[in-house]
């Protein structure tokens, strides 16, 4: 089972992703670049170590650096049965400051969620079989809260407006949890009482 934690840390890729459909010190050096279930396994142990520090505030707590591969690894093996049908080959590309969120998307698997979402207006709805889905945002994080800032959103041919990508996730997130839905222009908690996370470029650092 994934924890609350582990969904917390990797919620953004799927929730960008997915809510996007329904408008249709130097650096150690990195892993190699391709995915495997051992840099997946690595991340895995990563996650459990920040589970240790939240557990136990008395822990000497030092930085931990997760790396794209892990990460991408982690998604692609420990989390394959997490990401919805017809959304395939995510991918998380870590730049300084910056997530760009990829997959490959068959339209027609989320024809009823474009359709609550999106009504029959949007070009969107006219599109079918598989499709490139990116989002890029900004990350700022500091003091225990981190917050996105939507810069771009694309699902094949078709833009999407930052205002327009936070409205449909609004819209397509609403439960008895989330009234309102999920706000992503709001700064959040960190996970694992974090107080930092900085995207680098093919990296990420945990900070306490």
């Amino acid at each position: 089972l994934v924890s609350e934690s582990h969904r917390l840390m990797t919620a953004p890729i799927t929730l960008l992703l997915l809510t996007l459909l329904t408008q249709a010190g130097g650096n150690p050096a990195a892993p190699r670049s391709g995915l495997s279930r051992e840099l997946s396994d690595s991340f895995g142990k990563k996650l459990e170590l920040l589970e240790a520090f939240e557990r136990d505030p008395k822990t000497k707590r030092s930085p931990v650096n997760v790396f794209e591969s892990e990460l991408n690894s982690y998604v692609r093996f420990a989390l394959a049965e997490k990401i919805p049908n017809g959304l395939r080959d995510v991918r998380i590309i870590l730049r300084e400051g910056r997530l760009e969120l990829r997959g490959i998307a068959n339209l027609a698997e989320f024809s009823d969620l474009r359709e609550k979402a999106a009504g029959g207006a949007s070009l969107l709805s006219f599109l079918g079989g598989e499709m490139s889905v990116e989002v890029v945002a900004d990350f700022k994080s500091d003091r225990g809260f981190g917050q996105f800032e939507v810069v771009s959103a694309q699902v094949g041919p078709v833009p999407r407006s930052p205002a327009m990508l936070s409205d449909i996730v609004a819209r397509a997130t609403v439960g008895a949890s989330r009234p309102s839905g999920f706000d992503i222009r709001a700064p959040f908690r960190l996970p694992y009482s974090a107080r930092r996370i900085r995207p680098l470029q093919a990296l990420a650092t945990v900070e306490y």
